[in-house]
């Protein structure tokens, strides 16, 4: 997925209705902020991972999953994976 610095949604690939929307207040089902932690990873160190759980789509179960954090000029880059 790609999003701007405020969590603005520009692209997602699983989930094409969240594009637009802003995410920054976004909770895992632990409640933590993860896309506010994506942006703190991207605004200071540049990348790097952020742990969370989140529903997997094929096995429909709250799992841990990672996703790997860059940022590009004014976006942020996030990829994950579930564990």
């Amino acid at each position: 997925m790609v999003m701007d610095l405020k969590g603005n949604m520009m692209a997602h690939g699983a989930t094409k209705q969240l594009i637009g929307k802003n995410l920054y207040d976004l909770k895992d089902t632990e409640g933590k902020f993860m896309v506010r932690e994506f942006i703190r990873i991207a605004n200071t160190k540049g990348s790097g991972w952020v742990d969370y759980k989140w529903t997997n789509p094929v096995s429909k179960r709250v799992e841990q999953k990672s996703s790997f954090v860059q940022k590009h000029e004014t976006f942020v880059l996030v990829c994950g994976f579930y564990k």
